[in-house]
């Protein structure tokens, strides 16, 4: 599957791939204190959807929530 997805390896100088670590990380601790984490989720969609030059309505479609 991976072979047809656009995702690159993590790249540590690349400053998206830094950020969207940096945010996984703080999901990841809010998450393990039973915390809200629904903003830093949305970053992350908004950091991959830059990441991947997705536009405003095909992250709006992607990560719609019921």
């Amino acid at each position: 599957m991976m072979d047809y997805l656009d995702v690159r390896r993590y790249d540590p100088d690349d400053d998206a791939h830094r950020r969207l670590a940096e945010l996984s990380r703080e999901a990841h601790r809010l998450a393990a204190n039973d915390q809200d984490t629904t903003e830093t989720q949305r970053e992350i969609d908004r950091q991959a959807a830059l990441l991947w030059s997705l536009g405003t309505d095909e992250l709006a479609a992607i990560t719609a929530r019921p």
